[in-house]
Protein backbone atom coordinates (compact mmCIF):
# COMPACT_ATOMS: atom_id res chain seq x y z
CA UNK A 1 0.00 0.00 0.00
CA UNK A 2 1.12 3.15 -1.33
CA UNK A 3 2.14 5.71 1.74
CA UNK A 4 1.12 9.24 1.82
CA UNK A 5 2.40 12.51 3.66
CA UNK A 6 0.59 14.62 4.45
CA UNK A 7 1.61 18.43 3.77
CA UNK A 8 0.39 21.81 5.02
CA UNK A 9 -1.04 24.53 2.72
CA UNK A 10 1.94 26.10 2.10
CA UNK A 11 4.13 23.89 0.93
CA UNK A 12 3.46 24.39 -2.98
CA UNK A 13 4.30 28.06 -2.17
CA UNK A 14 7.93 26.72 -0.68
CA UNK A 15 8.54 24.62 -3.43
CA UNK A 16 7.72 27.03 -6.27
CA UNK A 17 9.85 29.26 -4.22
CA UNK A 18 12.94 27.60 -3.97
CA UNK A 19 12.64 26.06 -7.30
CA UNK A 20 13.09 29.34 -8.79
CA UNK A 21 15.12 31.21 -6.29
CA UNK A 22 17.81 28.34 -5.00
CA UNK A 23 17.57 26.70 -8.66
CA UNK A 24 16.41 29.25 -11.17
CA UNK A 25 14.43 26.14 -12.53
CA UNK A 26 11.41 26.77 -14.71
CA UNK A 27 8.53 23.94 -14.09
CA UNK A 28 9.77 21.90 -16.44
CA UNK A 29 13.20 21.94 -15.40
CA UNK A 30 11.87 20.20 -12.17
CA UNK A 31 9.50 17.85 -14.00
CA UNK A 32 12.53 16.55 -15.64
CA UNK A 33 15.01 16.75 -12.93
CA UNK A 34 12.17 15.00 -10.74
CA UNK A 35 10.66 12.41 -13.18
CA UNK A 36 7.23 13.97 -12.51
CA UNK A 37 3.89 14.41 -14.58
CA UNK A 38 3.24 18.40 -15.36
CA UNK A 39 -0.54 18.03 -13.60
CA UNK A 40 1.30 16.43 -10.75
CA UNK A 41 3.76 19.66 -10.41
CA UNK A 42 0.82 22.18 -10.48
CA UNK A 43 -1.10 20.25 -8.26
CA UNK A 44 1.87 20.63 -5.71
CA UNK A 45 2.24 23.81 -6.23
CA UNK A 46 -0.89 25.11 -6.30
CA UNK A 47 -1.42 23.96 -2.98
CA UNK A 48 -4.43 21.95 -4.04
CA UNK A 49 -3.85 18.34 -2.01
CA UNK A 50 -3.34 17.82 1.59
CA UNK A 51 -1.03 15.11 0.80
CA UNK A 52 1.14 13.31 -1.74
CA UNK A 53 2.64 9.83 -1.85
CA UNK A 54 6.18 8.88 -0.40
CA UNK A 55 7.22 8.30 -3.59
CA UNK A 56 6.58 11.79 -5.12
CA UNK A 57 7.93 13.76 -2.06
CA UNK A 58 11.08 11.47 -3.14
CA UNK A 59 11.05 12.65 -7.01
CA UNK A 60 10.62 16.11 -5.73
CA UNK A 61 13.82 15.64 -3.38
CA UNK A 62 15.97 14.27 -6.20
CA UNK A 63 14.49 16.80 -8.34
CA UNK A 64 15.54 19.39 -6.15
CA UNK A 65 18.91 18.49 -5.33
CA UNK A 66 17.82 17.99 -1.65
CA UNK A 67 18.51 14.75 1.10
CA UNK A 68 14.79 13.32 1.73
CA UNK A 69 15.70 13.49 4.98
CA UNK A 70 15.74 17.43 4.60
CA UNK A 71 12.81 17.93 3.08
CA UNK A 72 10.81 15.83 5.12
CA UNK A 73 12.38 17.88 8.25
CA UNK A 74 10.96 21.16 5.75
CA UNK A 75 7.46 19.90 5.72
CA UNK A 76 7.87 19.84 9.52
CA UNK A 77 8.76 23.21 9.89
CA UNK A 78 6.23 24.55 7.34
CA UNK A 79 3.37 22.72 9.41
CA UNK A 80 5.03 24.57 12.34
CA UNK A 81 4.37 27.96 10.46
CA UNK A 82 0.99 27.54 9.07
CA UNK A 83 -0.23 26.67 12.85
CA UNK A 84 0.92 30.59 13.69
CA UNK A 85 -1.40 31.74 10.99
CA UNK A 86 -4.03 30.33 12.30
CA UNK A 87 -6.49 30.57 9.42
CA UNK A 88 -5.20 28.41 6.41
CA UNK A 89 -7.74 28.99 4.27
CA UNK A 90 -6.08 32.16 2.93
CA UNK A 91 -2.84 31.42 2.24
CA UNK A 92 -0.80 32.34 -0.92
CA UNK A 93 -1.19 29.10 -3.22
CA UNK A 94 -4.92 28.75 -2.17
CA UNK A 95 -5.24 32.90 -2.95
CA UNK A 96 -3.21 33.38 -6.01
CA UNK A 97 -5.36 30.21 -7.65
CA UNK A 98 -8.73 31.93 -6.95
CA UNK A 99 -7.39 35.24 -8.29
CA UNK A 100 -5.74 33.47 -11.52
CA UNK A 101 -9.43 32.28 -12.54
CA UNK A 102 -11.51 35.22 -11.23
CA UNK A 103 -8.62 36.97 -13.55
CA UNK A 104 -9.32 34.17 -16.58
CA UNK A 105 -12.75 35.45 -16.91
CA UNK A 106 -12.57 39.31 -16.55
CA UNK A 107 -9.92 39.15 -19.30
CA UNK A 108 -12.18 37.68 -21.77
CA UNK A 109 -14.98 39.53 -20.87
CA UNK A 110 -12.31 42.95 -21.23
CA UNK A 111 -11.11 41.51 -24.65
CA UNK A 112 -14.56 40.34 -26.24
CA UNK A 113 -16.14 43.58 -25.88
CA UNK A 114 -15.87 45.97 -28.71
CA UNK A 115 -14.27 49.33 -28.19
CA UNK A 116 -17.04 51.21 -29.76
CA UNK A 117 -19.67 48.88 -27.36
CA UNK A 118 -17.95 49.19 -24.66
CA UNK A 119 -17.88 53.05 -24.66
CA UNK A 120 -21.77 53.50 -25.71
CA UNK A 121 -22.94 51.04 -23.16
CA UNK A 122 -20.50 51.50 -19.97
CA UNK A 123 -23.44 50.34 -17.59
CA UNK A 124 -23.87 46.81 -19.53
CA UNK A 125 -20.40 46.02 -19.64
CA UNK A 126 -20.29 47.36 -15.70
CA UNK A 127 -23.01 44.87 -14.94
CA UNK A 128 -21.62 42.30 -16.67
CA UNK A 129 -18.37 42.75 -14.52
CA UNK A 130 -20.50 42.65 -11.30
CA UNK A 131 -21.50 39.68 -12.47
CA UNK A 132 -19.00 37.46 -13.43
CA UNK A 133 -17.27 38.75 -10.37
CA UNK A 134 -19.99 38.08 -7.82
CA UNK A 135 -20.40 34.20 -9.21
CA UNK A 136 -16.50 34.05 -9.25
CA UNK A 137 -15.61 34.76 -5.66
CA UNK A 138 -18.86 32.91 -4.75
CA UNK A 139 -17.56 29.81 -6.00
CA UNK A 140 -13.10 31.17 -4.93
CA UNK A 141 -14.42 32.26 -1.57
CA UNK A 142 -17.61 30.27 -0.24
CA UNK A 143 -16.88 31.75 3.47
CA UNK A 144 -18.18 35.50 2.14
CA UNK A 145 -21.59 35.80 3.14
CA UNK A 146 -21.83 39.02 1.13
CA UNK A 147 -18.95 38.25 -1.71
CA UNK A 148 -18.29 41.88 -3.67
CA UNK A 149 -18.57 43.51 -0.16
CA UNK A 150 -16.87 41.10 1.46
CA UNK A 151 -14.19 40.81 -1.19
CA UNK A 152 -13.47 44.44 -1.05
CA UNK A 153 -13.54 44.27 2.97
CA UNK A 154 -10.22 41.14 2.52
CA UNK A 155 -8.28 43.23 -0.15
CA UNK A 156 -7.83 45.74 3.07
CA UNK A 157 -7.82 43.41 5.70
CA UNK A 158 -4.04 44.66 6.68
CA UNK A 159 -4.12 41.59 9.66
CA UNK A 160 -4.72 39.08 6.47
CA UNK A 161 -2.55 40.28 3.94
CA UNK A 162 0.23 40.37 6.58
CA UNK A 163 -0.55 36.39 7.09
CA UNK A 164 -0.61 35.92 3.38
CA UNK A 165 2.54 37.78 2.89
CA UNK A 166 4.45 36.06 5.42
CA UNK A 167 3.42 32.48 3.02
CA UNK A 168 4.29 35.01 -0.03
CA UNK A 169 7.48 33.51 -2.52
CA UNK A 170 10.90 35.45 -1.93
CA UNK A 171 11.10 35.75 -5.41
CA UNK A 172 13.15 38.30 -7.15
CA UNK A 173 10.93 40.23 -9.88
CA UNK A 174 11.24 44.18 -10.30
CA UNK A 175 8.17 45.10 -12.46
CA UNK A 176 8.72 48.69 -14.52
CA UNK A 177 5.50 50.06 -15.83
CA UNK A 178 5.35 53.29 -17.99
CA UNK A 179 3.12 56.60 -17.10
CA UNK A 180 1.30 56.12 -20.08
CA UNK A 181 0.90 52.45 -20.09
CA UNK A 182 2.33 51.72 -23.48
CA UNK A 183 5.36 49.65 -22.04
CA UNK A 184 6.04 46.83 -19.71
CA UNK A 185 9.57 45.92 -18.38
CA UNK A 186 9.89 42.21 -16.30
CA UNK A 187 13.33 42.08 -14.73
CA UNK A 188 15.37 39.15 -13.68
CA UNK A 189 18.65 40.00 -12.37
CA UNK A 190 20.09 41.40 -15.20
CA UNK A 191 17.65 39.72 -17.77
CA UNK A 192 14.29 41.70 -19.24
CA UNK A 193 12.08 40.46 -20.81
CA UNK A 194 9.74 44.00 -22.62
CA UNK A 195 5.62 44.22 -23.37
CA UNK A 196 5.34 47.45 -25.66
CA UNK A 197 1.45 48.26 -25.81
CA UNK A 198 -0.05 46.15 -23.27
CA UNK A 199 -3.75 45.15 -23.04
CA UNK A 200 -3.62 44.17 -19.82
CA UNK A 201 -0.97 43.89 -16.85
CA UNK A 202 -0.49 40.79 -17.31
CA UNK A 203 -0.81 40.71 -20.90
CA UNK A 204 -0.87 36.83 -21.13
CA UNK A 205 -3.11 35.39 -24.15
CA UNK A 206 -1.86 31.65 -24.40
CA UNK A 207 -2.41 30.56 -20.99
CA UNK A 208 -6.59 31.41 -20.63
CA UNK A 209 -8.77 29.07 -21.21
CA UNK A 210 -10.83 31.46 -23.61
CA UNK A 211 -8.12 32.71 -25.81
CA UNK A 212 -6.19 29.51 -27.06
CA UNK A 213 -5.16 30.20 -30.73
CA UNK A 214 -4.86 33.43 -31.08
CA UNK A 215 -1.75 35.88 -31.75
CA UNK A 216 1.89 34.92 -30.19
CA UNK A 217 1.71 35.51 -26.21
CA UNK A 218 3.15 38.74 -25.81
CA UNK A 219 4.48 37.01 -22.56
CA UNK A 220 5.49 33.32 -23.71
CA UNK A 221 6.76 34.21 -27.06
CA UNK A 222 9.91 35.38 -25.64
CA UNK A 223 13.01 33.25 -24.69
CA UNK A 224 12.06 34.57 -20.34
CA UNK A 225 8.86 34.00 -20.93
CA UNK A 226 7.97 30.91 -18.43
CA UNK A 227 10.73 32.15 -16.21
CA UNK A 228 8.91 35.24 -15.61
CA UNK A 229 5.44 33.87 -15.50
CA UNK A 230 6.78 31.62 -12.45
CA UNK A 231 8.18 34.50 -10.86
CA UNK A 232 5.16 36.51 -11.39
Amino acid sequence: MKTKIDVPPNFGTWIRNFRVVQHNMTQNDLIIKAGLGRRTLIEIESGSSKGHFESTIQALAKGLEMPMIELISKIEELWDEQKLLGDDTFNFGSTLEAFTEIDDCIRHLIRSVDGDLRRAHPDIINDSYKEIMFAQISQRFPSFEKPLSDFSTFLSDQKLLKQILKTFPEENLLINVKDDFSRIQFTRNNDSLIVEDPELFWDCSCQSSFEKGSAPCKIHSNEMGELIADLF
